[in-house]
């Protein structure tokens, strides 16, 4: 950062570039989305399909091998091989032997042991499989794998990325079932997207698209059908329930989402109560344009009051920007990777320079929000603590591991996976330690679960007595 240069200057430019740099990475994601695969999908929507055994294999290899490359801790190659395979007999009543457990054990080189895997795949299921049970033999790896694993398809990677970015790429809908699960429906239309601007609304049905019917269509199929990069068009068949069949062409394009909203606002004091989503590149600036926005309905705005409660983190580089705009220089904590250990750093200056912010947490939450909180309260800044259990259920679980999507060579898929840990104030694993927060102290405000489910406007003065109390 230059010295000339503020924290909140810097936020806006750092926003800019960073969903300018998505924008590319996503577009030529997407547009490897929807090439060709180059090994056969193990489609989850269809259970009645088979895959060969030699296909299976093929992709079950070059995901251990995924795993060995990318993994913060991966088991050994030996240990995979022999759950997938203990997994896979469990499935067909067909128990492996002792002489086999052996054998994995004892196979000097890779080539060895994924003949011998192969075989006694063979042996286990015969030419072929169930697409369904092949894919449930691969959570004998999740045993030896910190943070478990998902397979996913490279369109939904694509998908969570660009949301996760904050740069989705679409019609701006959301789907869902109706007519007991026959018919497909828009649950929700986004306004600042094309589906919106077309004149489609929620609870509209959707027909057909390009010219292909939906009925008899999984969600996945007609949505993979709704999908696609940037700038491509799409026709839909829509109905309104009640009125006549329409066709409609529209062009996909990228459409930012709001990450926050300003709930409530307290003239008198100053204060603002912002309740965020979801972090991404764009919320530092959302934020600071919220809080500019207010100030021109009032006086300036003293006071931030950020409700992190329900906030879901997706990326750890989204997370340290946030964390940067909120704190001076300091570290918010250290992270384990494959090439040694990384410190989460922050520099002096802060987004909102000199106005108070505040956070509202809850114990449930994430545990990078938990350290920004706990990094908070060290440096004498005012967190409060919802307590007891959040009344709704929704807060993100608690997680000791940063898990990213991560490509398997030579298939089709992304597996998701722990490429790195966080480490508490001691170095060690969070998963090993007893105290996570070290010596931090959070004061507890007794009524924020009650005024959670009270009407809009009981939470930002309960906050605000209990910040001027500590005073």
């Amino acid at each position: 950062m230059d010295r000339g240069t503020t924290k909140s200057q810097w936020i806006k430019y750092a926003s800019f570039s960073i969903g300018w740099m998505a924008i590319w990475m996503l577009g030529l994601s997407t547009a490897i989305a929807w090439c060709e695969p180059r090994l056969p999908y193990m489609h989850l929507d269809e259970p009645s399909d088979r895959i060969s055994a030699s296909q299976w294999t093929e992709v079950v290899q070059s995901i251990i091998e995924t795993i060995l490359a990318e993994h913060v801790d991966p088991p050994t190659r030996q240990q995979m091989v022999l759950e997938v395979v203990r997994q896979l007999g469990t499935l067909h009543n067909k128990p492996i032997s002792a002489e086999l457990s052996l054998a994995v054990s004892d196979a000097g080189d890779q080539e060895h042991l994924y003949a011998l895997f192969a075989n006694e795949v063979k042996t286990i299921v015969g030419e072929e499989a169930s697409r369904a049970v092949a894919l449930s033999a691969l959570n004998g790896i999740s045993k030896w794998l910190e943070g478990g694993f998902a397979l996913e398809r490279r369109f939904n990677v694509v998908a969570e990325e660009q949301l996760s970015a904050n740069r989705y790429v679409g019609i701006g809908v959301q789907t869902g079932m109706t007519n007991n699960g026959r018919s497909i429906n828009f649950m929700k239309i986004f306004e600042n997207g094309p589906a919106f601007d077309a004149g489609i609304r929620d609870n509209d049905i959707l027909e057909a698209v390009d010219g292909k019917p939906i009925e008899g269509m999984s969600m996945a199929e007609a949505v993979q059908l709704i999908r696609g990069p940037a700038g491509t068009s799409v026709r839909l068949t829509v109905r309104t329930p009640g009125d006549s069949t329409r066709e409609l062409s529209l062009v996909r394009r990228v459409i930012p989402l709001k990450t926050l909203e300003v709930v409530e606002v307290h003239k008198e004091k100053r204060a603002i109560l912002v309740r965020l989503d979801r972090i991404s590149p764009s919320s530092l600036n959302e934020l600071q344009k919220s809080v500019e926005q207010a100030e021109l309905n009032a006086s300036k705005v003293t006071t931030v009051v950020l409700d992190l409660r329900k906030t879901l983190v997706d990326d750890i580089h989204y997370f340290h920007l946030f964390a940067d705009g909120l704190l001076d220089a300091t570290t918010v904590c250290k992270v384990q990777t494959r090439k040694g250990i990384r410190t989460l750093k922050t520099e002096d200056g802060k987004a909102l320079d000199d106005r108070t912010i505040v956070l509202v947490c809850s114990p449930e939450q994430s545990t990078s929000l938990r350290l920004l909180a706990a990094v908070y309260a060290d440096q004498m800044l005012p967190v409060y603590w919802t307590p007891g259990r959040d009344p709704f259920g929704l807060s993100p679980l608690f997680e000791p591991a940063v898990m990213e999507a991560v490509e398997v060579k030579g298939t089709d898929y992304f597996i998701k996976i722990a490429t790195s840990r966080f480490l508490d104030g001691k170095g060690k694993p969070v998963s090993q330690s007893s105290n996570l927060f070290g010596d931090a102290k959070f004061p507890e405000v007794s009524k924020l679960e009650e005024a959670e489910l009270r009407p809009a406007g009981a939470l930002l003065p309960l906050v605000l007595s209990a910040l001027e109390k500590s005073r």
